[in-house]
């Protein structure tokens, strides 16, 4: 698969390739509700500690979405 990574030709080396610009957004996708699931099981067997993240999760998966975009951003 490393052969179509560089399909462009004459494109920049900086630049992401289609394949992965698609990767990246199935994987966002795919993200959200994994992520709401993976919580949802904790929170049935410490109900104590993340009941108050699952009663608010859509604050807390922007606040997360913020941290790894902010950290993205800084890096590159």
């Amino acid at each position: 698969m490393e052969f179509m990574s560089n399909l462009g030709g004459g494109l920049q080396a900086d630049r992401p390739s289609l394949f992965e610009l698609i990767a990246q957004d199935k994987m966002r996708e795919m993200l959200e509700p994994a992520l709401r699931y993976v919580i949802a099981v904790y929170a049935q067997r410490y109900p104590r500690y993340l009941i108050r993240i699952v009663n608010r999760y859509d604050e807390f998966y922007a606040m997360l979405m913020f941290f790894v975009e902010r950290h993205y951003l800084r890096e590159y």
